[in-house]
């Protein structure tokens, strides 16, 4: 990740988002603290594919817990 100071940014913000397009990341210094990074952003999709939405939602609920429960077991305790 490329790092640069707040002044640098400015000067040279063209620069920076052309890198950010080719992928790169980077991030803007104030002294010697991170205060922004610049990152390649998510492109949406033009159309919304049924099955791609569900295997998203699908990798979503398997990822995520709450104090090591996953979601469905927080939906099954909510049925009981």
């Amino acid at each position: 990740m490329r790092t640069v100071t707040i002044e640098e940014a400015k000067s040279r913000i063209g620069e920076l988002l052309d890198a950010v397009e080719a992928g790169e990341s980077v991030a803007i210094l104030r002294d010697t603290r991170r205060v922004a990074t610049l990152a390649p952003g998510i492109e949406a999709p033009t159309q919304r594919d049924p099955q791609a939405v569900a295997a998203r939602l699908r990798e979503i609920t398997r990822n995520n817990r709450l104090d090591g429960l996953s979601i469905r077991d927080l939906v099954n305790e909510g049925r009981r």
